[in-house]
């Protein structure tokens, strides 16, 4: 199948190429060796990594950023797509924290290499990448911390400027080359509208050196989205393509505070305690994902 990207897409600030779904926007930009970025904010861009673990199955091509591998991002573990992932959970959140098997050979590689960050240094990696800033800093990867180890991204410690008593380590921003998200509608121009709770979403949208692919609810028309600028997260100049992708979310909830006349929807919990039964076993877990 010959990728779209080897097609003429629309150069950034000339307007989004708009696929006709997931599959299609992954292929339009996405190629072995691309680090992608899935945001998190309250609605996790699933149909996107759905899409991702789709396309790329058994390339094992990918570095895949995101703060938490669990629930659907099971699949991309079992598809085989990632080489690499950027976190600081692998495991299962409901119906209680807890580890998974399919990570139990994580040490060695399998089924994926892991690079493990505290929630607050890898958030404020995306923010000095956001920001221009030619490092992050941060109080919480000191020497004696074993996350530090085996990691390019940890500079150097040195003292803290006005406490010469404290220290403060240094660490390269964190740019993935795209970041998936997931809003609530966008306009044809690219502007996604999107409802708090936002986590690092936002900065991730700065932090992405060739900018966001975005799924949404529905795209809708201009006037739609003027007539609600302060809900506008992620604006068109940041956008390389859009897609439509209704349940894009699924299985966490959309809150869309009734936005554009978009209904939104809550936790699939009965579909999320399906994931965790399903990967009890190797066979029940190939079985949900090629389901």
């Amino acid at each position: 199948m010959t990728l779209l990207a080897e097609r003429t897409l629309p150069r950034p600030g000339t307007g989004p190429f708009i696929a006709s779904g997931p599959d299609e926007l992954i292929r339009a930009f996405v190629v072995p060796g691309t680090h992608v970025h899935a945001a998190a904010t309250m609605s996790r861009p699933n149909a996107l990594i759905n899409a991702v673990a789709r396309v790329f199955a058994g390339t094992r091509s990918l570095t895949l950023s995101t703060t938490a591998v669990h629930s659907n991002a099971h699949a991309l573990a079992l598809s085989g797509a990632v080489r690499k992932v950027i976190t600081g959970f692998l495991g299962d959140t409901y119906p209680a924290p807890r580890p998974n098997r399919l990570y139990r050979d994580v040490a060695s590689g399998q089924p994926f290499e892991v690079e493990l960050w505290s929630l607050l240094s890898y958030t404020q990696r995306l923010m000095a990448a956001a920001l221009g800033q030619p490092y992050a800093t941060t109080g919480s990867m000191l020497a004696e911390t074993d996350l530090r180890d085996g990691k390019d991204g940890v500079l150097h410690t040195v003292p803290h400027p006005e406490d010469p008593g404290r220290q403060v380590t240094l660490m390269s921003p964190l740019r993935p080359d795209f970041t998936l998200f997931h809003g609530v509608c966008a306009d044809r121009h690219g502007n996604v509208v999107a409802c708090p709770p936002l986590g690092e979403g936002a900065w991730s949208a700065y932090a992405a050196r060739d900018g966001v692919l975005a799924s949404v609810e529905a795209i809708v028309d201009d006037e739609v989205v003027a007539g609600m600028p302060d809900r506008v997260v992620i604006p068109a100049a940041r956008v390389r393509g859009l897609c439509e992708a209704p349940l894009g979310a699924h299985p966490q909830s959309l809150r869309t505070s009734g936005l554009a006349g978009i209904p939104g929807y809550l936790d699939d919990y009965s579909f999320l305690t399906d994931i965790v039964r399903a990967c009890k076993t190797a066979d029940t877990a190939q079985e949900w994902y090629e389901t």
